[in-house]
């Protein structure tokens, strides 16, 4: 838009993406798109049609949400399922299981509608600190290679892993150079040691 003259537009897209499976990996279907405000059941409903029609047996979703989370250390990943038997599938990936109760987003729908139609689904969400702004890469990689490990593909991550340690080598140095980023970040770390401390819902 120019002076208030719209001079281009595009609208919201969603569209999958398919991999053919190779020999001793699964067959993997992948929808990037656009959450929508409104009409989450059919949106939903479509997703499953199409996870059916592909022969798709498994619901991944994932995501990120800001954290109280310093970058300095592991991020935190989270995951939730209507399917008990699916989480303790996933016990020991180091997962943290999701205590929450409030407003939700598309995820949710899409869980509950796959659980009455007899599909696993399950969310997995990274928790991205408050003071990096953009794509965070490091976070992205702690995700995908729990999603990895779940669907048991041979895919490298070392890209994204690269990239991830960049980001940090960078808050870093922004760090020295920016007292008030130094506080916060040490304010976050002793918070966070704090918390873990007590924690008793990983799984």
């Amino acid at each position: 838009m120019e002076k208030g003259v719209i001079k281009d537009y595009e609208p919201p897209r969603n569209e999958f993406y398919y991999w053919k499976a190779e020999a001793g990996n699964p067959a993997i279907l992948i929808l990037r798109g656009v959450e929508p405000h409104i009409d989450w059941p059919s949106y939903a409903e479509n997703v499953i049609d199409a996870a059916e029609k592909m022969g798709i047996g498994r619901v991944y979703m994932i995501g990120a949400y800001v954290g109280n989370v310093p970058h300095t250390v592991e991020p935190s990943i989270s995951i939730s399922s209507r399917s008990e038997p699916l989480l303790k599938e996933l016990s020991g990936l180091g997962l943290e299981a999701t205590n929450y109760s409030g407003p939700t987003g598309i995820y949710s729908e899409i869980i509950e509608r796959s659980h009455k139609r007899g599909i696993a689904a399950v969310s997995i969400w990274g928790a991205v600190p408050p003071y990096i702004q953009g794509t965070n890469p490091k976070v992205a990689f702690y995700v995908l290679d729990k999603i990895v490990s779940m669907v048991g593909v041979d895919v490298s991550l070392l890209e994204m892993k690269e990239k991830g340690e960049d980001l940090d080598e960078q808050i870093a140095l922004e760090a020295k150079q920016n007292p008030d980023l130094r506080r916060l970040i040490s304010s976050m770390e002793l918070e966070y040691s704090s918390i873990r401390r007590f924690d008793s819902y990983i799984v």
